[in-house]
């Protein structure tokens, strides 16, 4: 997460970054002994994820008849 008004280029090197360290061999042989669900959603796979899992929430608070304040 980062704010929203990053340079586009900044995020894509961030991103970058990340992934190397996501399938770096000894990251990925340490990480899979703790938590084998840990992903990298890549450039832009975030906002996309959350979008429909506010979407998916969403929906199940409203059939819920929650209110939210």
């Amino acid at each position: 997460m980062a704010q929203g008004k990053l340079p586009p280029e900044l995020v894509r090197r961030i991103d970058q970054e990340v992934e190397k360290t996501l399938t770096a061999p000894a990251f990925s042989d340490k990480e899979q002994s703790v938590d084998p669900e840990i992903v990298g959603l890549g450039y832009g796979g975030l906002a996309k994820y959350l979008r429909q899992e506010l979407r998916k929430w969403k929906r199940v608070v409203e059939l819920s008849g929650a209110k939210v304040y």
